[in-house]
């Protein structure tokens, strides 16, 4: 990134004495105070201040200008000056890179130009009053370029109200003092660019913290207006499922007593109308309840204690006796953990995981069902895994839904409730769902559990 340095002005008046000029010895002292003071210069104007007026005062300069190279690259720019009245012409002023003059002569040839008396001046650029409409107000002068990194940086001239021959000495001093500013220049110059990157950075860090703060609360205005939807939606749920529940029972207590009237009386044709109907009754009725069940198990408190899932499972598998009477079922239950859950909720997923284990295995001849846990991280795990009709694992996701079967109803039974309410049970807890299976090659039911903090730090 290029910037215009803004010119600064560091205006002193001439010395009324001069005393004489210092001996090498005070050179070398000068320039390391110099050099040791620069180290903590962090701006062009600290570098210019700490550059300009050692020099004028070891070389008895009256005037000085520091001229760097404007960002075009065509023009140098006057960027300093001590005992210069600011508005005062120069032949300084508007100079080119490559005008032929000296501070462009200079910087071409990457060597200092001394001129000790004016004439040499005059003489060197015969044109250069002319050119540059001003006169040449000075006695001696001295212009070094500056490099940094190889590439003209600029220059800083020294002028002199009397004759001066520059000795070794002097030069030499003048040369390591043009090449310190070069070097502190730039680490001005980068320590800024680097502060507009982090101001720039900070801006849209800032910029990207904002939009990420509306979006979050725009997130979290969805979210609470899911919830409340969801809750509406439960309560008309329930509400729905009250107003059935009586007429529904109705239907099927009338349609009892309508068909005792009738006994006796009924074709083989209404008989099965009348079966038609109390079975759709039925069905209905237990959609009801599921309904009502599910809302239930959302939104009671969670009462989470230990609660032993081995001790569950052999339970539930003497509650299943009656359905698999009569039938090969092979059971392998693997060890399991000791989980932090509601113990009435959790049962209940474990019930219709298992009861759909036994199910969907009813047209084997040999049923296999395993349940197994895994200790994780952060979790407990718990799968159930059977050899049944499986399903199109494409459809997975559709299985922890409400009413959703892939299934035919009178292939086997179901109200498409049983699944949902696990995925909200094990939610309430905070662990996730899952399923896998292939069709007609079995399914695995699996659900995760948060293992409280002193059982994840073992």
């Amino acid at each position: 990134m290029k910037h215009a340095w803004q010119p600064i002005s560091l205006i002193v008046e001439p010395w009324p004495h001069r005393p004489r000029r210092l001996p090498a010895q005070r050179l070398s002292e000068c320039l390391q105070a110099i050099t040791e003071t620069l180290a903590a210069a962090t701006t062009q104007e600290a570098v210019f201040e700490v550059i300009l007026h050692p020099a004028l005062e070891a070389l008895l300069a009256s005037r000085a200008t520091v001229l760097l190279a404007h960002p075009d690259g065509q023009r140098l720019e006057r960027v300093a000056l001590v005992g210069y009245q600011e508005a005062a012409a120069s032949i300084w002023l508007g100079a080119l890179v490559e005008d032929g003059g000296p501070a462009s002569d200079a910087l071409a040839g990457g060597a200092a130009l001394f001129f000790p008396e004016v004439q040499d001046l005059a003489r060197k650029y015969p044109g250069l009053e002319a050119r540059m409409g001003a006169s040449i107000p000075v006695a001696a002068t001295a212009v070094l370029p500056m490099y940094l990194d190889g590439r003209p940086l600029g220059a800083v001239v020294l002028d002199f109200q009397v004759p001066h021959h520059f000795t070794p000495e002097e030069q030499r001093f003048l040369r390591i003092l043009t090449a310190q500013c070069a070097i502190a220049f730039g680490r001005a110059r980068l320590l800024r660019d680097l502060e507009e990157q982090v101001r720039a950075r900070t801006q849209q860090l800032g910029a990207q913290k904002n939009a990420l703060e509306t979006q979050q609360a725009v997130l979290t205005e969805q979210a609470q207006a899911l919830r409340d939807a969801n809750t509406e939606l439960d309560v008309f749920t329930v509400s729905v499922a009250h107003d059935l529940r009586t007429p529904v029972r109705h239907i099927r207590g009338f349609l009892g007593l309508l068909k005792r009237e009738l006994e006796g009386q009924l074709t083989g044709r209404a008989a099965r109308y009348f079966q038609v109907v109390d079975e759709a009754a039925a069905r209905m009725d237990t959609l009801i309840e599921a309904l009502l069940e599910l809302s239930r198990t959302a939104h009671r408190p969670l009462r989470l204690g230990p609660v032993s899932v081995e001790q569950l499972v052999e339970g539930l598998k003497t509650e299943l006796l009656p359905e698999t009477a009569g039938r090969n079922v092979t059971w392998t239950v693997r060890p399991l953990p000791v989980v932090t859950a509601d113990e009435e909720l959790l049962r209940q997923v474990m019930m219709n995981l298992l009861s759909n284990a036994v199910k969907y295995t009813r047209h084997r001849e040999v049923a296999h069902i395993e349940v197994r846990g895994e200790q994780r991280p952060s979790a407990w795990v718990v799968e159930v895994q059977d050899n049944g009709a499986g399903f199109d694992e494409r459809y997975a996701g559709m299985l922890f839904g409400v009413f959703q079967r892939l299934h035919r109803p009178e292939v086997f039974e179901g109200n498409g409730i049983g699944l949902a309410n696990v995925r909200r049970i094990v939610l309430r807890h905070g662990g996730e769902v899952w399923a896998s299976g292939r069709q007609d090659e079995g399914a695995t039911f699996g659900f995760s559990l948060p293992r409280p903090p002193a059982q994840t730090d073992e």
